[in-house]
C-alpha cells in the first residue's frame, strides 16, 4: 500500500486530470468513481468542476491559492489483484469512507483506476480545500499524511484486507530514513552537525537552573529554538565553522529522548536543587509531564532513583559528546 496527500493551486486540473485520457491511453481511465461532501454527478468534468468553483468563490479561493487536495491510493497485487474487475469497485469502496471521515463538509471525487505502467490498482481523490459551508480550510489531521495512510490501512483491515507494507511502503518515511541518516553521516573533518546540536543542548541543559532562561542560554551556544509545541521543540544550528551547516534544524526527539520539554525541564529542576544544596539522592522524579513530584523522606535511605539516573546518564553523555565532537572552540562558547 502506497499513500499520498499533497496541495494544489490549480483546483481544475487536479480534478479533470484522473479523468481524462492520457495520450497514450492503455485502459479505461475511469474504472469506478464515487463523489460526496454534496458533489452531484453530472457526468462530465466540467459540471463538476462548477460544484467545486462556487465554494472557492465564496471562500476567494483563485488560482494559485491551495484550493484543493490531492490524495493517491496505490494497492499492491497482494491486496486487491489489477486482474478482477470487482477489484476497482472494492478500491471505491475502500476510500469513499476514508475521505468522509477526515474530510466532513468538504466536496470530494474519486476515480479508482489501473492503467499506471504498473498496472496496480490505484485511486486519485481530490477533496475541496474549503468546507462548503463554514468556508474553513483544511487543517491539522486532515493535510497529514500520517493521517492518510493511519486511516486507509483501519479500512482495509474492516474489509478483510491484509496490508502489504513491502520494504518500503511509503516514500515519506523512505524519505525521512535516508535524511535522518544523512544528518548523522559525518563529514571529512570527522563532523555531525547533529551530533554538535545535540552537545551544545546538553551542555546548556547543564549549565540552566530556570526552564524560562534556556533558550538564552542555548542562543549563547549558537543553537535557535525556532518551533515549540507542548511536547517537542525543533531545534537550529545558528553559529558553525563551516557557514553551510547553518540553519540545519531537527527535532528533539530525533536526537535523544532526553530533549523533549518534560525531560529537559526535569534536568533544570534537578540543577536548581543541586545548586540550593540538595544532593541526587533528594531531588524528586520525574513526573509524566516532567514535572517534580515529592521529596524522599529524611529517614528513607537514599538510593539511585529513576531521576539520578537521568541526571547520570546526561552528564556521562556530555562528556561522551563534548570528547567526540569537539576539539576546539567549545571554550569561547563557555566563556560566553
Amino acid at each position: 500500500m502506497y499513500s499520498g496527500i499533497k496541495s494544489s493551486r490549480n483546483g481544475y486540473h487536479s480534478i479533470a486530470y484522473p479523468m481524462t485520457d492520457k495520450r497514450n491511453q492503455t485502459e479505461e481511465r475511469i474504472g469506478a468513481f464515487r463523489c460526496g461532501g454534496g458533489i452531484i454527478d453530472t457526468g462530465t468534468i466540467k459540471g463538476i468542476r462548477e460544484q467545486f468553483a462556487k465554494v472557492w468563490k465564496r471562500g476567494k479561493r483563485e488560482i494559485g491559492d491551495i484550493q484543493v487536495y490531492n490524495i493517491l491510493y496505490s494497492f499492491s497485487v497482494n491486496e486487491l489483484d489489477p486482474a478482477k474487475e470487482e477489484s476497482l469497485e472494492v478500491a471505491a469502496d475502500i476510500v469513499a469512507p476514508v475521505l468522509e471521515k477526515i474530510y466532513p463538509g468538504h466536496q470530494w471525487t474519486l476515480v479508482a483506476q489501473r492503467d499506471g505502467k504498473g498496472g496496480k490498482v490505484h485511486v486519485h481523490a481530490t477533496v475541496n480545500a474549503l468546507a462548503s459551508e463554514t468556508l474553513k480550510a483544511c487543517r491539522g489531521r486532515q493535510t497529514s499524511y500520517i493521517t492518510v495512510r493511519e486511516e486507509i490501512e483501519s479500512e482495509m483491515e474492516q474489509h478483510g484486507i491484509e496490508i502489504d507494507h513491502g520494504k518500503n511502503h511509503t516514500k515519506a518515511e523512505k524519505k525521512k530514513t535516508e535524511k535522518l541518516k544523512e544528518a548523522k553521516k559525518k563529514d571529512e573533518n570527522n563532523y555531525s552537525w547533529m551530533d554538535d546540536i545535540a552537545a551544545r543542548i546538553q551542555i546548556a541543559l547543564t549549565q540552566t537552573t530556570r526552564f524560562d532562561e534556556l533558550e538564552n542560554n542555548l542562543e549563547k551556544l549558537g543553537v535557535q529554538v525556532i518551533r515549540k509545541t507542548k511536547h517537542n521543540w525543533t531545534f537550529a544550528l545558528a553559529d558553525a565553522e563551516d557557514k553551510k551547516y547553518i540553519g540545519k534544524k531537527v527535532r528533539g526527539d530525533r536526537m535523544s529522548s532526553k530533549f523533549v520539554p518534560g525531560e529537559m525541564r526535569c534536568m533544570i529542576d534537578a540543577n536548581y536543587k543541586q545548586m540550593a544544596g540538595g544532593s541526587a539522592s533528594d531531588l524528586a522524579q520525574c513526573g509524566k509531564d516532567g514535572e517534580p513530584g515529592g521529596r524522599q523522606n529524611p529517614g528513607e535511605k537514599k538510593t539511585e532513583t529513576r531521576h539520578d539516573k537521568k541526571v547520570r546518564l546526561a552528564e556521562e553523555l556530555e562528556e561522551k559528546l563534548l570528547g567526540r565532537v569537539y576539539s576546539k572552540g567549545m571554550n569561547d562558547y563557555r566563556k560566553k
